[in-house]
């Protein structure tokens, strides 16, 4: 079995490799969305920032805990309060999307840009999700398991 600090650079790498997709989706789908007022990819973008600091508060408390393990416990706490705040600010963002698109009678617009997004997403984001839940499952981090339910949000 491998040590916790094996386990600890998974989830740091893990959590690299989530703000790097964020980052680099979010950017061409928040870009895409301004240039041609699509809602739906500007919906995709905010999740990928939401995604981007969760995962970097993740980061934060992996690295803290790698150099400093008796401050585990409390950065943990903390990682999973600003997890739980990004998973509540997509809630809330999906609701007043949705609550704004039935109003005004919007319909998602389709692109070259969102079908490859989709593509991508749904390639990787599952892989993702299911890498964080299974090493957080091993480090009893509730931060990396509620960040690995946010990855799999972001996929549907």
């Amino acid at each position: 079995m491998a040590s916790r600090s094996t386990h600890l650079r998974r989830a740091l790498a893990l959590s690299g490799l989530s703000i790097a997709w964020s980052g680099a989706a979010g950017s061409v789908a928040i870009v895409a969305a301004l240039a041609g007022g699509s809602l739906s990819l500007l919906g995709f973008g905010v999740d990928a920032v939401i995604d981007a600091v969760a995962s970097a508060a993740l980061v934060w408390r992996f690295g803290v805990e790698g150099r400093q393990p008796e401050r585990a416990h409390r950065v943990e706490q903390t990682a999973e309060r600003v997890v739980g705040v990004a998973l509540i600010a997509l809630a809330l963002y999906l609701v007043g999307g949705s609550v704004r698109s039935l109003a005004i009678q919007a319909h998602p617009e389709t692109s070259s840009v969102s079908f490859l997004l989709l593509l991508a997403s749904a390639a990787l984001l599952p892989l993702l999700a299911v890498a964080k839940y299974r090493v957080a499952r091993r480090l009893a981090s509730g931060a990396l398991r509620a960040d690995s339910i946010l990855t799999a949000a972001a996929a549907l």
